[in-house]
């Protein structure tokens, strides 16, 4: 068995590329119905077959024709099964086993490549030349985990922000690419680039991985890592599951949730009632009319009066889906698609207490002086309509064509109630209002062709089709006082002199961005002995354009208007303060505040081709080439009232070279090192000024960044004790060249964060992984249906902002970059009995939220655990899942660093904000119709 063994780990992957039939399956015991491990399944005659893994899963590949399965273990009774494949097709035998006393002798085969389970992705990552980690679709199953944002917590090096973007060993996502099914991923964020992986079904999952050092056909932009998500295109068999599911948020379900009037279609993710009107005039047509004009006023009576807020008891969160798969085979022809469709609502009510505070005085040393004091209540409400179809056709042996559509349509409902006092601006007790929405309609398609040309050469074509629209109508802003000598206790209306963002405010954003990706991939394997082994090249295009365009109006009082009516109108209720019984000549007038600087036009053209093989020495494998990228970005906007023009072509030599030496058959050291590049965003480059109502602070862009250039250096050990198990260590350094970062510029009493290239930084740190499970370890039943994963990451950052940072600190941690990751999962799995527990823990360290200068100091985010538990069952058909989310519900808490030691734990830094989304409680109900 032990000679079995090691023939198989050697030989896995030896014919894993081939186009012959595939044959999967999994063995049980057939009284206990126990999975089992080590049992040959092989083909009569041939040199064929695999080894259960250690959840009892084979699969290997066969040529076309009839064969006879026989699948046997020592202590059980041999069992014979006939089977006739055609070539490119996929079959499933399982098979159930009884105990006998016979014994078998040893059996020489060779498999071919597992795709989903946790043993197949552990011996694909092994198999890789580059430093990758990932999860599959087996371990999703046993985390039960709902999208791919959660399950990738799973992976050594990542963590999880706000629930659905990644950092990967700590760094921004700015230095992290996504790839779908081999194809580019769009930003699914407008002012960062970053892709929302909440939008991806767990259930669509057949493994991810993470690429952490660089081939020449992954792409050039990947400092942090590369992240490809595939999910699943071919069926075996058909099936139909309906699924529906509740949650329940503590201090959010059937508690008060406010929100103002929106339309009837936003339970589908989209607006009909908030927009501007079609017919409404163009900024420089409606800005010509006189303040007073009869036009001007029948034009401000277009818009809604919605600035009330209304009160609703929260319902339980829902999500409601229906998932499909057919296969039909003709001939020599298969065709199969998965098909999936659900719709979802949720809440949440945060309450954050949010402060800032006046310069400190070291003469003071015991004072940090408060600039203002609130506190708000965030609600949230989030409707989402999906959409998966995934479509294959395999043609013999040679051709497989697969296309993948995935759309998501998303409607966030926000509402923040913002109360306190400003010391600053002392006119009495605040309320402030934010009241908005914001809709998406994301498309993400790819297809791909692969053609094996013959048993040495293979063609792939991938194309890849983005759309990403984005609509935020009338996001409402305004400011609310009690005065202190207040008799009536009514609030009164803040009226801005000129047309501003955040007092009587309507902005009005919509944006546009397609992208398309194309690309052709050679390669050549050579199949006698020798130090060349494989020859791979190909070219690669990405198109991306980007229309953005934005207005805001303000109500404002005109001088005419008299004192006592300016008073009676400031004092109104929110239902009537802007009716259109008090917009017109006696009352408001709607003013535009739009200039140039607020719309944006952008394109970026990216062309890379490259060539890479792949060498053998004795017991080093070598894999190496480079990758030429040229890049032109463009964008067209203005800067204050002068246009502006950005134009920047580059051209990037990017080498690579991964290096892996083969201790044994047990355990490899690997060698890497990689130049990549990272590029500003549209909204990096724009010089569009935002109003970030939950920061308090402006945002705008800097057309004159330039790209960053990374060196990466990567050592990693790898020991596989067994099947399905690993042990790593890693090391790595990077070093930045240009990097891109935030600043703060001195402005007013609001802070200004813009973008610059730093002169340099560093990164480096140790990554540690363990994946163990107690099969076959222990003789207690009960632990050894447990297995582990645990990942930690140390790192250490630095950047030198250069002479540039005259109002800032110089040198401190990259922006975003966690000094340590933690993540742990412990699963209880019972086959008989078809239960699954899960335990998964995490936790960052402290990390550079927002950059400071001389008047308002570093914001840092502070370490914060989670825990989350999963439990499933299954009945027959029907399965079904509970989980706790968050149990802890720890405080998200962020500081100021009051003295500017670059620590935010000291007795004067004080905190900025801190809130609790509470935990959610989760039951969903899986049934099987087949």
């Amino acid at each position: 068995m032990r000679l079995l063994y090691s023939a198989t780990l050697v030989l896995l992957f030896k014919f894993a590329n081939g186009q012959n039939a595939t044959i999967r399956g999994r063995v049980t015991d057939k009284i206990t119905k126990e999975s089992l491990v080590g049992v040959n399944v092989v083909v009569k005659g041939l040199s064929l077959g695999a080894s259960t893994d250690i959840d009892g899963f084979y699969e290997f590949k066969v040529p076309e024709g009839k064969h006879t399965l026989v699948c046997s273990f020592l202590g059980y009774n041999q069992q014979v099964q006939q089977l006739e494949v055609v070539g490119g097709r996929v079959y499933t035998q399982n098979f159930q086993i009884e105990e006998s006393s016979q014994m078998l002798g040893d059996v020489q085969v060779t498999a071919a490549k597992v795709t989903n389970t946790q043993a197949a992705v552990v011996l694909e990552v092994k198999e890789a030349k580059q430093v990758v980690s990932g999860i599959s679709k087996q371990q999703i199953a046993i985390s039960q985990d709902n999208n791919a944002a959660q399950v990738m917590q799973r992976i050594p090096g990542i963590t999880i922000v706000d629930g659905r973007f990644v950092l990967i060993r700590g760094l921004s996502e700015r230095y992290n690419n996504v790839m779908i099914n081999n194809t580019l991923a769009p930003s699914t964020e407008v002012d960062r680039r970053t892709f929302s992986f909440d939008l991806i079904p767990s259930g669509a999952l057949d493994r991810m991985l993470i690429f952490k050092s660089a081939s020449p056909e992954l792409p050039g932009d990947m400092a942090g890592g590369v992240i490809k998500v595939y999910t699943t295109h071919v069926v075996e068999s058909n099936f139909d599951q309906f699924h529906y599911g509740m949650g329940y948020r503590t201090q959010t379900t059937f508690q008060p949730f406010f929100r103002s009037q929106g339309s009837p279609t936003d339970f589908l993710g989209f607006d009909t009632y908030r927009r501007l009107p079609s017919d409404f005039p163009s900024t420089n047509r409606f800005e010509d009319l006189p303040t007073l004009s009869p036009e001007r006023t029948e034009f401000a009576h277009m818009l809604t009066n919605n600035f009330e807020v209304n009160e609703y008891t929260t319902p339980i969160d829902f999500n409601v889906g229906y998932s499909f798969g057919r296969v039909v085979n003709k001939g020599r022809n298969q065709f199969s698609n998965i098909t999936s469709f659900s719709i979802s609502q949720s809440y949440m009510h945060t309450k954050r207490d949010f402060n800032r505070y006046f310069e400190y005085d070291v003469t003071r040393p015991d004072e940090v002086l408060l600039r203002f004091e609130f506190f708000d209540d965030i609600y949230e409400k989030n409707n989402r309509v999906s959409l998966m179809s995934n479509f294959s056709w395999l043609r013999s042996s040679k051709y497989k064509i697969s296309w993948s559509n995935l759309f998501n349509q998303i409607g966030e409902d926000e509402t923040i109630l913002r109360k306190g006092e400003d010391f600053v601006q002392d006119i009495g007790f605040r309320r402030h209002y934010l009241l908005g929405y914001r809709s998406r309609s994301i498309y993400i398609g790819q297809g791909e062709v692969n053609y094996q040309m013959d048993d040495q050469q293979s063609l792939n074509f991938t194309l890849g089709l983005n759309l990403v629209n984005e609509s935020e109508p009338d996001l409402r802003r305004f400011r609310t006082f009690l005065p202190e000598n207040s008799s009536d206790g009514k609030f009164v209306m803040i009226t801005p002199p000129s047309s501003n963002l955040f007092d009587a405010s309507r902005y009005f954003g919509k944006l546009i961005e397609i992208s398309s990706s194309q690309a052709i991939n050679y390669q050549y394997k050579n199949t006698r002995p020798g130090f060349f082994q494989v020859l791979k090249t190909g070219i690669f295009s990405d198109l991306k354009y980007r229309d953005f365009n934005s207005r805001y109006f303000s109500y404002l009082i005109p001088g005419s208007v008299s004192s006592d009516r300016k008073a009676e109108l400031e004092r109104l209720p929110l239902g009537e303060i802007f009716s259109k019984e008090n917009v017109g000549p006696d009352g408001f007038v709607l003013r535009e505040g739009t200039r140039p600087v607020d719309q944006y036009q952008a394109s970026n053209i990216l062309t890379a081709v490259y060539i890479g093989a792949n060498s053998e020495y004795r017991r080093f494998n070598f894999d190496y080439g480079f990758r030429y990228e040229y890049n032109i970005q463009r964008l067209d906007g203005y800067q204050g009232l002068l246009p502006i023009e950005v134009n920047n072509p580059f051209g990037n030599f990017l080498p690579m070279l991964n290096v892996s030496y083969y201790t044994n058959e047990k355990s490899q050291l690997r060698v890497a090192y990689a130049r990549t590049v990272n590029r500003p965003e549209f909204r990096e480059l724009a010089p569009f000024l935002f109003y970030d109502y939950k920061l308090d602070a402006n945002k705008v862009g800097e057309p004159r960044l330039s790209n960053a250039v990374i060196d990466n250096f990567d050592l990693r050990y790898e020991y596989y004790p067994r099947l399905g198990e690993v042990l790593s260590i890693a090391l790595f350094y990077k070093f930045f060249d240009n990097p891109i970062e935030q600043r703060n510029i001195i402005t007013s009493e609001l802070p200004q964060f813009t973008y610059i290239n730093a002169d340099y930084a560093e990164n480096y740190g140790v990554e540690v992984e363990l994946r163990k499970s107690l099969k076959g370890v222990v003789s207690n039943r009960f632990l050894e249906r447990l297995s582990f994963n645990a990942n930690a990451t140390y790192i250490y950052s630095v950047v030198d902002l250069g002479a540039q940072a005259s109002s800032q600190t110089r040198v401190r941690p990259l922006q975003g970059q966690s000094p340590f990751i933690v993540n742990m999962i412990m699963a209880y799995s019972n086959e008989k009995r078809s239960e699954i527990i899960s335990v998964a823990y995490n936790i960052f360290g402290e990390r550079l939220f927002a950059i400071g200068d001389v008047n308002f100091p570093d914001i840092w985010e502070l370490p914060r655990h989670s825990i989350d538990l999963t439990v499933s069952k299954t009945f027959n058909r029907i399965q079904l899942k509970f989980g706790i989310q968050d149990l802890l519900n720890y405080n998200y808490r962020f500081f100021q660093d009051t003295d500017r030691n670059g620590s935010p734990y000291d007795p004067l830094d004080r905190n900025i904000f801190s809130f609790r989304r509470g935990t959610l409680f989760n039951v969903n109900m899986t049934y099987n119709f087949n």
